[in-house]
Order: C-alpha cells, then sequence, then structure tokens
C-alpha cells in the first residue's frame, strides 16, 4: 500500500476496511494504525479502484 492517510480517529483490532468518512464525504478505507487514535486509511479514489468499484458522487 503506498500513499496512505494518517488521521487521528480512534479504531480497534478488527476495523480494517471499516469506512472513513466526515460529514457525508467518503475519505477511505481504514488499514492499519499506530495506536488507539492514531490511524492509517486508504483513499477513496485507490479503493475504488482496487476494488474495481465506484462510489456513489452526489451534491450535497
Amino acid at each position: 500500500m503506498r500513499k496512505l492517510g494518517r488521521g487521528s480517529f480512534c479504531g480497534m483490532g478488527g476495523d480494517s476496511g471499516s469506512p472513513m468518512y466526515a460529514s457525508h464525504v467518503a475519505h477511505g478505507l481504514q488499514v492499519a494504525g499506530y495506536s488507539e487514535c492514531d490511524s492509517l486509511y486508504q483513499g477513496i479514489r485507490a479503493a475504488e479502484s482496487v476494488l474495481n468499484v465506484n462510489v456513489l458522487h452526489a451534491a450535497p
């Protein structure tokens, strides 16, 4: 995995693959963490490409 995002959201074991979103906007999928509230995620565009899916894009 390359170009991962890093966030201060809290996660725990088993959360890998969880959606990362804020204010109804998809940011990616959780992939790992350094500690409980220091996590890494794969960006949504890269996840779309790898999974061969399209995330619905709608006007706010």
